[in-house]
């Protein structure tokens, strides 16, 4: 898997020679190409009532919710032909990926990395296989998420994140210690 990366963090990420296309790099690649023409695209969202969401925050955070959810989506069914162990493997890779972003202080990009990973948690059929993935993935993301939500100053992310950590693992000493900067 591999990233190409473009500007404002617009990431396509190719799995297996596939690729995981975004809202967001479906825009940039079409104004690319409509520049020339003096033209353009925006995605803007629209209420129930036919009233246009018009605040640049508004616009900014439906591309992302829409971005994260395509994302999601179309990992979870290129991943979805592999074993829980696979799973797991594939899953913890992009984890580290998300701890190379926080180490290299790309909280955003390092959260991307979270998200995709909590994908590939699958618990498996047997009581090992799920204590596995616990220790591994579910628990290390959980208080990994949450370093990055103190990076960014958003404390109820943190301690929601911290109390999920915790509700798995009472005595978690990083949730804990996070969970009291919250």
């Amino acid at each position: 898997m591999s990233d190409l990366r473009g500007p404002y963090l617009r990431t396509v990420t190719v799995l297996d020679g596939r690729m995981v296309v975004t809202a967001t790099s479906l825009l940039d690649t079409m104004n690319e190409h409509l520049r020339e023409a003096g033209g353009s695209v925006e995605l803007v969202r629209q209420s129930n009532g036919g009233e246009y969401y018009e605040s640049p925050e508004d616009n900014q955070k439906t591309i992302q919710a829409v971005d994260t959810k395509m994302r999601q989506t179309q990992l979870a069914h290129l991943i979805s032909v592999l074993t829980t162990s696979e799973k797991l493997e594939w899953a913890v890779g992009v984890k580290e990926q998300g701890n190379d972003c926080y180490v290299a202080n790309d909280f955003e990009n390092a959260i991307q990395k979270y998200m995709d990973a909590m994908v590939g948690l699958d618990f498996g059929s047997s009581d090992e296989e799920a204590a596995l993935t616990k220790e591994r993935l579910q628990i290390p993301i959980l208080n990994n998420l949450a370093a990055c939500y103190i990076a960014k100053g958003e404390w109820r992310k943190v301690v929601r994140l911290c109390d999920q950590s915790l509700e798995l693992e009472a005595w978690n000493l990083k949730a804990l210690l996070r969970r009291s900067r919250g």
